[in-house]
């Protein structure tokens, strides 16, 4: 039997900010078994939008989780990353950004890939296309990651980091900082399998509706 994917993701007001979010999730949903989507209580119309949407689709789940230090605070992201990791029931679990778009070519890739999947290794990596306008784009390689279930990841910070963006997988050791954020330790190259496939990362310019 393959092994089941899902995929969980953060949102605040992307109708505003023009992130092509509804092709973003419903490109997870072709994809993945489970859609977890975490709202930030949206008020541009898009928490109403998407409860209507879960009530459609099987697969999608929605979350409302407040940012109660303010939409920005770094404190807060780890938070809501690890609300949609809990929230997933699969054996993989893969955190994407509301601008990630997976092309059809990608699915059968990916779970074909994965298969390949040494049974030590905690986490797969696979690359992301970032395009920037019609004319420019870059490649950051294996930067997005599929976490495999029930291996103490979540999502937080090193030790002594004090700065920046508080939202890396790592591997938790029941610790966290004094705003609540999971504390542990990075995780290895060698812990994670290389897919060898990309997504692409459209930003806010991309929207077919």
């Amino acid at each position: 039997m393959s092994q089941t994917v899902g995929i969980h993701c953060s949102v605040t007001n992307p109708e505003v900010n023009h992130f092509p979010w509804r092709e973003a999730i419903q490109s997870y949903l072709d994809f993945a078994d489970e859609v977890v989507v975490v709202d930030g209580c949206s008020d541009d119309g898009t928490a109403e939008e998407l409860a209507a949407w879960a009530e459609r689709e099987d697969k999608l789940n929605v979350i409302s989780l407040d940012w109660p230090k303010g939409e920005f605070e770094y404190s807060e992201f780890p938070k809501h990353l690890n609300a949609g990791y809990a929230a997933l029931s699969t054996d993989w679990k893969m955190k994407v950004d509301i601008d990630y778009i997976f092309h059809e070519s990608f699915h059968e890739q990916f779970r074909k890939n994965l298969e390949y999947c040494p049974k030590d290794r905690l986490a797969c990596s696979y690359g992301k296309i970032h395009v920037m306008n019609k004319n420019h784009c870059y490649f950051k390689l294996n930067v997005p990651f599929c976490v495999k279930a029930n291996t103490g990841i979540a999502y937080g910070k090193e030790p002594g980091q004090v700065s920046g963006d508080w939202a890396y997988p790592i591997m938790w050791d029941g610790r966290s900082y004094d705003q609540g954020v999971p504390v542990g330790k990075r995780i290895n190259s060698g812990d994670v399998f290389i897919l060898g496939v990309s997504m692409w990362n459209y930003n806010y310019f991309f929207r077919t509706s």
